[in-house]
């Protein structure tokens, strides 16, 4: 329960509720984008940006509605993106490694900079694993 205080707040709520109600996680989402630009606080814009909240937000993209973990030295991905989001292209580092990441709606094409690859690197994309070498790439078709 919050009074909502905070613009961290709607960060917190848009996270929790990625895993069960995209809909309500994107309200949350968007009202969290909006708090500088619509100054939600009643006159703390003029202060400075609320950094923690806009740090939030790229984190939401970036682990929440890419399903991105880390487990067992393994790169989990499960994404689902919000029906707004037509399409997503990321770049992350793991393991030493850069990774191209482009996820729509019905697939998530994972790609390997060559030269940035320092090991094989495990991938499980909905419950489906790959080893990826050097040159590697692979597409996934989403549920």
């Amino acid at each position: 329960m919050t009074a909502h205080g905070s613009t961290l707040s709607k960060v917190i709520f848009s996270w929790v509720d990625a895993r069960s109600d995209r809909e309500l996680s994107w309200k949350s989402f968007q009202e969290t984008l909006k708090s500088d630009v619509e100054d939600v606080q009643g006159g703390t814009t003029s202060e400075g940006i609320h950094l923690g909240a806009m740090a939030g937000t790229i984190d939401i993209i970036q682990r929440c509605y890419t399903g991105l973990e880390i487990r067992d030295n393994i790169l989990w991905l499960n994404p689902k993106l919000p029906k707004e989001i037509k399409e997503l292209n990321l770049q992350i580092r793991y393991g030493g490694s850069r990774i191209k990441l482009h996820i729509n709606q019905k697939k998530l094409v994972v790609n390997f900079d060559q030269d940035w690859l320092q090991n094989p690197v495990e991938i499980n994309v909905n419950g489906v694993s790959k080893v990826f070498k050097k040159n590697d790439s692979a597409e996934f078709e989403l549920i």
